[in-house]
């Protein structure tokens, strides 16, 4: 589910980018490979966290006789990071600083994805969920940018804006029978106040 989800932000930002960055210039990408490969806009996935507030969420009916086990739901925290295209310092950092803010409005105009907006095929089980993730702008401070940017020595910092993709479903292998009515009874008993009779 996770590539699932790679490829669908940037197949969002290629769309509605094209007519001022080619498709290929996006991708996901670490900040070496994106310099090494001459990206001008990267998302970097750099933690993948359980959803605490969505643990606890029921079972799935499968039909009437079977559910399934609720999907493992992930917090998944992405970097995106503009690039400059040419070795022009001034030049490269303008433009890179224009290209993160586009991607942003991207995010911030189409920040609901559904099953719609995934290229690649998703599973029966989870198209049959209608489900829905949610892209909003993660604050990250400028210590945990440099503690990212730190696994990466000799890239310099660059301007990277956080965002937080949610709830990532992870579909269960578990599923649970459940016995089917087979008969019911019941009983009613008729109350008569008394001196009605």
């Amino acid at each position: 589910m996770i590539h699932e989800v790679d490829a669908a932000l940037v197949a969002l930002l290629r769309s509605h980018l094209a007519p001022v960055l080619a498709p290929d210039l996006i991708a996901v990408v670490s900040p070496d490979e994106a310099e090494a490969q001459g990206k001008q806009l990267g998302l970097f996935p750099y933690a993948l966290v359980e959803s605490p507030s969505l643990k606890n969420s029921p079972r799935i009916p499968i039909s009437p006789a079977q559910s399934r086990r609720a999907p493992l739901l992930l917090d998944l925290y992405y970097l995106m990071t503009g690039y400059p295209a040419s070795g022009d310092a001034l030049g490269g950092i303008v433009e890179s600083h224009r290209m993160l803010t586009r991607g942003m409005r991207v995010f911030h105009d189409h920040g609901v994805l559904s099953g719609a907006d995934f290229p690649l095929d998703l599973s029966p089980g989870l198209a049959a969920l209608r489900w829905e993730l949610r892209v909003t702008q993660h604050p990250i401070t400028i210590e945990d940018l440099t503690r990212v940017w730190a696994a990466f020595p000799h890239r310099p910092l660059r301007m990277s804006i956080g965002f937080l993709v949610t709830p990532v479903p992870v579909l269960s292998l578990e599923f649970e029978s459940t016995p089917r009515v087979l008969a019911a009874t019941s009983s009613a008993h008729q109350l008569v106040p008394e001196g009605a009779r």
